[in-house]
């Protein structure tokens, strides 16, 4: 690549510097929704708030970390025990 080229893709990045940001955070909460589901279906409802919002703001730094995030989420949800179903109601 030369100059002129990584001086056009710094352009288109600062232009849409918004939207890439938002792209990210929405793939953070795509991701974060999986350990949020997971967490619902085992009575942990507070875990799985915690995780959408911590893989959603990871996302925003990066999609790759959010990835980290949720696995790291759904280790932690299946490594903590499921409620019995008499707590759940």
């Amino acid at each position: 690549m030369d100059d002129a080229q990584i001086r056009e893709i710094y352009a288109l990045y600062d232009r849409y510097f918004y939207q890439i940001i938002a792209a990210q955070i929405g793939i953070g909460l795509a991701f974060g929704a999986i350990p949020l589901i997971l967490s619902l279906r085992r009575g942990k409802r507070n875990l799985g708030i915690i995780a959408i919002v911590v893989c959603g703001l990871a996302g925003g730094i990066s999609p790759l970390l959010a990835i980290i995030v949720c696995a790291v989420f759904i280790v932690v949800v299946l490594k903590t025990g499921a409620k019995p179903t008499s707590e759940l109601h």
